[in-house]
């Protein structure tokens, strides 16, 4: 039940559908010959479809996100396992930042933990034997569809293979969310933050041109700061 509600989330998080339905708004309110109030909601349309739009905007969002993000991964080592939770890509960075990891001796094991298609899961193994690793010392779940399932998933193979020392890596926007669900299920994992988005400030005039992946970065923020407020409420995170 959770899965499908997830995705009507994302959808309802995204400043474009906000857009839409002023916009729907607007065309009753003009068909019930309420003028005024129609150029009102149309005007806020378009003023959200553009606020999220600009890039300085999506760059405020994601430094706001982000800003929770702590790396508390250990340089020295020792990890029975490092679990990458989801990113849906053979070259996401959450990858590349366990195989560093990994090519440094930082961890006997890794653990992939998310839905992919098969070609990816094929993929995902020609890399973690390009590290170096045999078959025994990296497992895939690919059945997981959110973070709580992902805790879950990595919840039970910890404890069938008897691991104790664990890291997650995953993305800095993602951290807090990610945290709370593996705490919750009785996990207590070191972090390693990568595929941090927010701009640098570097005293630059602010970038106010509005484009489509500034819209696509403000979505994906929106949509994370509401999966937190959801996952707090149902009891998914610590």
């Amino acid at each position: 039940m959770f899965f499908p509600l997830s995705k009507a989330l994302a959808f309802g998080c995204s400043p474009a559908t906000w857009a839409m339905l002023l916009l729907a708004l607007a065309a009753a309110l003009f068909a019930g010959r309420r003028l005024r109030a129609a150029v009102i909601t149309a005007a806020s349309a378009f003023l959200v479809a553009l606020a999220f739009s600009t890039p300085v905007v999506a760059g405020e969002l994601e430094r706001w996100a982000e800003s929770s993000a702590k790396d508390t991964f250990r340089r020295d080592g020792g990890y029975d396992t490092i679990v990458i939770v989801g990113g849906g890509s053979a070259d996401d960075p959450r990858v590349d930042g366990a195989g560093a990891a990994l090519l440094a001796g930082l961890s006997e094991n890794v653990l992939y933990s998310g839905r992919i298609s098969r070609r990816t899961v094929d993929r995902l193994v020609a890399r973690f034997r390009g590290w170096g690793l045999d078959d025994r010392r990296f497992v895939i779940e690919a059945r997981s569809r959110n973070t709580r399932e992902n805790a879950q998933e990595s919840a039970r193979i910890v404890a069938e293979r008897g691991w104790r020392r664990v890291a997650i890596v995953t993305s800095a926007a993602h951290v807090e969310r990610a945290l709370g669900c593996y705490r919750a299920v009785g996990l207590d994992p070191d972090v390693l933050v990568v595929d941090r988005r927010a701009p640098a400030e570097q005293g630059v005039p602010p970038d106010l041109w509005p484009s489509r992946e500034a819209l696509r970065r403000s979505r994906q923020v929106m949509h994370e700061l509401a999966g937190r407020l959801v996952y707090r409420a149902m009891g998914y995170t610590r």
